[in-house]
Parts: structure tokens; C-alpha cells; sequence
């Protein structure tokens, strides 16, 4: 009974309950389907002979995809018991990583575990429930527990022996995904550069960057990533070789903000209201607060005002127009010709460039700007590399996942400086939008329709 109530009390029992929650919804969801059914069957064929073909024709995933042929196979069921545990762990990876001032404050931790339920489950089942876990949530999770060296160094703690191999590990799993290799291996690169240029450099934070640097070019030299683009071409994105690096780019930066401004995303509309208010609160300046609610205006614009902008502004409402038949994704060629097709770019431009604004105006004091508009980029970049895969429209929403999770992150860092007060209110109005979105997503993992 004593251990039960010296749980109940703790300040990481929020965590507990994030796990009770996302248990019970991993549990309700079916499979196998897409992805998901492919890996299925890896135990019919011979091992080796498997990741060769894997490494030479398809996908430098090697370790992602060994796990997920072992867990689909054999253990769903251990799957079904490990994803739960991946929310936690990112859950507790934002809080140790990037939360200073609220440290071991029940408070906080409640509320990144309502951010975190924040996240749709919807995007997790767009090829495959155990699949893009496996290849998006698992990444990520332990890509931000390979954070901590980081975070240790900074606050001057002891990194104990028997620690490091388990960040290494996190490290290598994460970096089998191209984006986080990419951001990780750039985090430790600046962080590296920062410590020596204040002599404060450690042999654990070294090495971290010499297994990023290996994940890196074990990721370039992989002949199947280039295989598998020229098969993705056929498949899905007949037209993507007609396109020069300039339409790439509109297409990078399209479809960098189409999942969070044309459809409506409760992380994204959060976050920018969450800075508005910050903003609204620290300065009168008319010019700052104006630039804080123009990526509000642009999300309820282009959901709320849906109806009213495709009648008034048909052509220029879809800019970027896509279809599928057949299985494949085709972008018309002509788009990148017609004036159209700035509208969405325009409103994007303009979107990210006031995010940036707000993130720096909310985190400029004390020059505590530089991290937070850092990942900030991070988030945009994983995204917008997008625009130079082929894949860019086949792979759908779900590779908005790390900038949706770098939003998530920044909240946590503005509420960090805030006072205990607003931290406490903005909880209450998380709880009640957590719960709402829990339904939502129960719904969805069952088949209802809410």
C-alpha cells in the first residue's frame, strides 16, 4: 500500500498514466495491413539473404527493419507492450532534455503528457500500425534520449559508465532514419564545435558524433536508397524527374505546411496560439503581434474558411492539385507554370516566417533565441527534404512527424520560463483538449466513428 501511494505522489506518474492510455489504445488497434503485412512474413525467409536484398535494392533501415520483421512475425504482441512504453520514453526525453527551470515538477510533466497525447494516431496507421512506429515514433523517442550527453554537459553532470551504451544504442537505432541521422548528426556537430570553443569538451559527446558521422555515410553509401527512388519514380511519381531543384523546392516547401495549414492539426493550432498569447502578454508592439496571429489567420483561413475560399478563389485555393489512380500520385506538370501555384507557396513563406519571428520574440531574452529557433529549423528541414524524395506525396503525413514533435518541444521550452500560474492554467485547458483527443483516437484504433 505504501509503494502504491509513494507512486501516486511521485512526480512521474503522469508518465504512468500516459502508458496506461496509449496501452489500451495499441491493444484496440488491428493489423496486419500494407507495410505492416510485408514484414509479416520475414521469418519464411533466410535471414541474410533478406537484409542483402534489403541493403542493395530498397532501404539502408536495416536495424528498423530487422526489429520490425522479428516483431511482426513473431511478437506482435510485445510490440503491442513496447510502442506504449516509446511514448513514454519520449515523453520523458523532452522532460529531461529540454525542461530546466520546472525539474521534478509534476506539473510539467502532466502537461508534456497531454502534449504528447495530443499526437493523431491517425498518422501511425497510414501504412501500417506497427510500420511507421517502427519507423517514425521509435526513431524520434530514443533519438532525443541521445540527447541527454548534451543536456548532462550543459548542467555539468556526471555521465555514469554504464550510461553511455545505452545513449549509443538509442543513437544508432535512431539514426538508422534518414531525417533524425540528419538532425542528430547536425545537433551533435554544433554542440561539439560549442564545447570545444568553451574547453568543456568530453570523450562521451565526441564519440556520440563519430557514431552520427558513421550512421550518416553508412546511410549515403547504401545502394538500395538509390534503387529504390528509381523504383518509387514508377510507382508513384511518373513526372518527378521533369522537375529542376527550383520546382523541388516549391514542392519541399508546399508540402512542408499543406498537413498543418490546409488540414487542420491540433498540435500546430496550439502551438501558434500558444506563442500569440505569449506575445500578446511580453510586448504592446502592434508589429510583433500582428506577425504572431498571421499563422493562426493562415490555419483557420484555410480550414474554418474552407468552403468561402474554394467559391471565391477556386484556382487559386488547390495551387499544387494531385489525384490518384491506379495506386499512383501524379503532380501535374503544368502547375509549377501557373500562377496558382504561389498561392500556397506564398502562404507558406509567409507562415514559417513568422513562426520564426514568434519563437525568436518569445525566446530572445538573455540570447536563449539561438536552440529554440534551431530546432524550430530542425523541424521545417526534416520536412522540406522532402520536396527532393520521390516519395514526397506517396509517404503522406506521416513524415511531418518530427517537425510536429519539434512544435511539441518548443511548448514545453515556453513554458519552462513561465510563471507557475499560467503553467497550471494552460494544463487545465491541455487536459480538457487531451481527453477530447484520446476519444478521437480510441475511435479510430476501434473502427467507431466518433
Amino acid at each position: 500500500m505504501n509503494k502504491v501511494k509513494k507512486i501516486w505522489k511521485s512526480s512521474y506518474f503522469p508518465f504512468v498514466i500516459l502508458f496506461i492510455i496509449m496501452l489500451t489504445l495499441t491493444t484496440t488497434k488491428k493489423f496486419f495491413y500494407d507495410d505492416s503485412e510485408i514484414f509479416a512474413h520475414f521469418g519464411d525467409s533466410d535471414f541474410l539473404l533478406w537484409i542483402h536484398d534489403r541493403f542493395f535494392y530498397w532501404s539502408s533501415r536495416i536495424i528498423i527493419d530487422v526489429t520490425l520483421g522479428v516483431l511482426a512475425s513473431h511478437m506482435s504482441w510485445l510490440w503491442r507492450i513496447i510502442d506504449p512504453l516509446m511514448y513514454v520514453i519520449l515523453g520523458f526525453g523532452i522532460y529531461r532534455v529540454f525542461v530546466t527551470k520546472y525539474k521534478d515538477n509534476r506539473t510539467m510533466i502532466a502537461t508534456i503528457v497531454c502534449l504528447i497525447l495530443l499526437i493523431p494516431q491517425k498518422l501511425f496507421s497510414e501504412a501500417g500500425w506497427m510500420a511507421t512506429s517502427l519507423n517514425y515514433l521509435w526513431p524520434v523517442a530514443l533519438g532525443i534520449i541521445s540527447l541527454i550527453p548534451i543536456r548532462k554537459c550543459l548542467d555539468g553532470e556526471k555521465i555514469r559508465w554504464f550510461e553511455f551504451p545505452i545513449y549509443a544504442i538509442c543513437l544508432i537505432f535512431a539514426e538508422n532514419m534518414e531525417q533524425v541521422a540528419a538532425v542528430l548528426f547536425t545537433v551533435y556537430l554544433l554542440f561539439t564545435i560549442y564545447f570545444i570553443a568553451k574547453r568543456k569538451l568530453r570523450f562521451s559527446i565526441f564519440m556520440m558524433l563519430l557514431l552520427s558521422i558513421a550512421s550518416l555515410v553508412f546511410i549515403l553509401l547504401c545502394p538500395g536508397n538509390s534503387a529504390r527512388a528509381n523504383t518509387e519514380v514508377r510507382n508513384w511519381f511518373v513526372d518527378y524527374l521533369m522537375y529542376n531543384n527550383i520546382d523541388k523546392l516549391f514542392i519541399g516547401l508546399y508540402s512542408t505546411m499543406q498537413y498543418f495549414i490546409i488540414h487542420f492539426n491540433a498540435i500546430y493550432f496550439l502551438f501558434t496560439v500558444s506563442f500569440a498569447i505569449t506575445i500578446f502578454k511580453k510586448y504592446q508592439n502592434i508589429g510583433y503581434r500582428a506577425i504572431s496571429t498571421i499563422p493562426i489567420f493562415m490555419g483557420v483561413a484555410f480550414n474554418v474558411g474552407e468552403n468561402l475560399l474554394h467559391y471565391i478563389f477556386e484556382d487559386l485555393y488547390h495551387g499544387f492539385s494531385w489525384f490518384e489512380t491506379e495506386n499512383r500520385i501524379y503532380l501535374d506538370v503544368d502547375n509549377l507554370t501557373q500562377v496558382s501555384t504561389y498561392m500556397p507557396v506564398f502562404c507558406s513563406l509567409v507562415t514559417l516566417a513568422c513562426l520564426a519571428v514568434s519563437v525568436y520574440l518569445t525566446f530572445r531574452q538573455n540570447h536563449k533565441a539561438i536552440v529554440p529557433l534551431l530546432i524550430l529549423c530542425a523541424g521545417i528541414c526534416s520536412k522540406f527534404i522532402m520536396g527532393f524524395i520521390v516519395t514526397v506525396f506517396a509517404s503522406s503525413n506521416r513524415t511531418s512527424f518530427i517537425f510536429m514533435i519539434c512544435m511539441l518541444i518548443l511548448m514545453v521550452m515556453m513554458l519552462d520560463q513561465s510563471k507557475e500560474k499560467t503553467l497550471k492554467s494552460y494544463l487545465n485547458i491541455l487536459i480538457i483538449v487531451a481527453i477530447f483527443m484520446v476519444m478521437n483516437h480510441f475511435c479510430l484504433c476501434t473502427g467507431y466513428v466518433l
